[in-house]
């Protein structure tokens, strides 16, 4: 079944798009609702992540005016996420900085210029993630890489077991790691 409850939506500090989100529900206003639970506490501003939590922080603290909009609404979940990546990707394009979004890696499914190409595209993209793992796993073993490159201890001889993992399906690794099965 394909529900339309999705939608696409804006958050405008001082009048800028700086943001640009799917949701369904009331997902729309979690970020101020996030920002405002902070502000009820001590927090040290460099510890907030990602990087439009921060900086929409920064914003409210230094009485910028905050407004949430819906772009879109209506939409099934792929359609409503085909249409935030093309709105990043025309703002990015035409603005580079502006967009507080983390999610710029996805942008290039954006380039796409029809439906039809970017279902096509997605799915080329789950193949390849299925060969080559998750993005997430990627973003682990490259964050460990790094960390033995800046001359990190390998006290648990990383850096052989991330070998011995490349290449290896999400499940293999898992099951590797942690004898899950």
């Amino acid at each position: 079944m394909n529900k339309r409850i999705y939608y696409v939506y804006a958050i405008k500090v001082d009048g800028v798009v700086r943001y640009i989100g799917k949701g369904k529900g009331n997902r729309v206003y979690f970020h101020m609702k996030e920002v405002r639970e902070r502000l009820t506490r001590d927090f040290k501003l460099k510890n907030v992540w990602p990087k439009c939590q921060r900086n929409l922080t920064e914003a409210v603290k230094d009485g910028a005016s905050v407004e949430e909009e819906f772009l879109v609404q209506g939409l099934a979940s792929e359609k409503a996420y085909w249409t935030e990546l093309n709105t990043i990707y025309s703002i990015a394009k035409k603005s580079p900085g502006q967009l507080w979004n983390d999610s710029a890696f996805n942008v290039s499914l954006a380039r796409t210029s029809s439906w039809r190409e970017y279902q096509s595209a997605k799915k080329k993209q789950k193949q390849r993630e299925a060969r080559e793992g998750s993005p997430w796993l990627r973003f682990q073993r490259n964050l460990l890489n790094q960390y033995l490159d800046r001359g990190g201890k390998d006290r648990l001889k990383i850096r052989p077991m991330l070998d011995s993992l490349e290449g290896k399906s999400d499940k293999e690794v898992i099951k590797r790691l942690f004898g899950i099965t």
